[in-house]
């Protein structure tokens, strides 16, 4: 005879129990988990501000100046000042300039040795049909390098794939995209006229005077734009490296990371080899924008936004913000790296943003 003890087995209940306990566990640790990858996203996001201020730094070493913001409006053969906003707003900016700089003189010399449209290396403009012509097998060429991407954004691919028109009718276009850009603060001293943007282009001696912005554009030293150099020295930044903001974490409205947007809308993701018009800046952005208009004053200080806000000064989108809960990574002139909270008045950032204005700040 063979005898059996007695098989023991969890009740339907009891099951019920076990799958529910770990379902409250596994709620409860999700956010924990969550939270840790975005903090290692947001280390990452710093880094990438740290190698570019590295590369500001060893730029202004080797090159006995500051990278430019851009290269200047000079077409062609010529130095001329009167140019199309076109050829202005589709100039080389700081970003292929300071390639070499992180690990990627490769794309630099690609750039350096461009020709098209009868234009040759950073005299190119890089927009339309230029981007076009390249096929998808040419945009991943010239995709976004690493160190501009902030993984916590989340983009899908590191390309913006389309083109637009801004109001103004100004030709933007596709291109490698990221998620960093230059601070600009511009006073127009031209208080009647009738082009008050901040074209970084323009060699204007107004409007080159007006930037009190950290970088301005490059000194051509001929007319094709292959052969430049710096405008300014560190020593521009009177107000002290520690109180300048350089660069930090631009604005992009959530819906519309990966888009050059539509006319009338924001525009902010275009390529960031193109300076952009005032609601297409993909590389710069305004801390503080002062000018007369049409008999009226404007001191416009759009802040730190958060992605969900658009439209919400006449500047659109054209200001700086992250993704990052709170705060928004900036790179300062020494070098180092800061959090500015959302909540940063206006004009408190402004004199952070201004080389000389003579205000001082304390730490953020």
């Amino acid at each position: 005879m063979g005898g059996g003890g007695n098989i023991h087995a969890f009740t339907l209940v009891e099951l019920l129990v076990v799958i529910a306990i770990i379902g409250i566990l596994i709620a409860l640790l999700l956010p924990a988990v969550q939270a840790a990858r975005e903090a290692a996203r947001r280390m990452q996001c710093t880094n990438n501000l740290k190698q570019l201020g590295l590369a500001v730094h060893t730029f202004h070493d080797a090159r006995k100046g500051l990278p430019p913001a851009c290269i200047g409006n000079g077409v062609g053969t010529t130095l001329s000042a009167t140019v199309t906003d076109t050829d202005r707003w589709n100039r080389a900016t700081i970003w292929p300039l300071i390639y070499p700089y992180v690990e990627q003189t490769a794309l630099y010399e690609l750039y350096a040795n461009a020709d098209f449209d009868g234009r040759q290396g950073f005299n190119v403009r890089f927009s339309n049909p230029w981007w076009t012509d390249l096929g998808s097998e040419g945009w991943k060429t010239h995709s976004s390098v690493s160190c501009l991407i902030c993984p916590s954004r989340g983009r899908k691919g590191f390309v913006t794939g389309n083109s637009t028109t801004d109001e103004s009718n100004s030709a933007v276009s596709s291109g490698p995209a990221g998620d960093y850009a230059v601070a600009v603060y511009f006073v127009n001293e031209d208080a009647g006229s009738a082009t008050p943007w901040w074209h970084l282009g323009n060699n204007n001696t107004t409007q080159n005077r007006g930037q009190r912005g950290p970088l301005r554009q490059a000194n051509l030293t001929n007319g094709n734009g292959n052969s430049w150099e710096s405008q300014d020295q560190m020593s521009r930044w009177a107000d002290g490296t520690s109180n300048q903001i350089v660069m930090g974490e631009k604005h992009i409205i959530s819906d519309r990371v990966g888009e050059c947007g539509t006319s009338g809308e924001t525009q902010s993701d275009c390529s960031i080899l193109n300076v952009g018009e005032m609601r297409t800046p993909p590389s710069f952005r305004v801390v503080r924008h002062r000018f007369a208009y049409w008999g009226a004053d404007y001191d416009v200080m759009p802040g730190i936004v958060t992605p969900n806000i658009r439209n919400f000064t006449s500047y659109n989108d054209a200001a700086f913000g992250s993704v990052h809960t709170g705060v928004c990574n900036f790179m300062l002139g020494d070098g180092s790296i800061q959090s500015f909270s959302t909540t940063i008045q206006p004009l408190v950032l402004s004199y952070w943003g201004g080389v000389n204005d003579g205000n001082s700040v304390s730490p953020p």
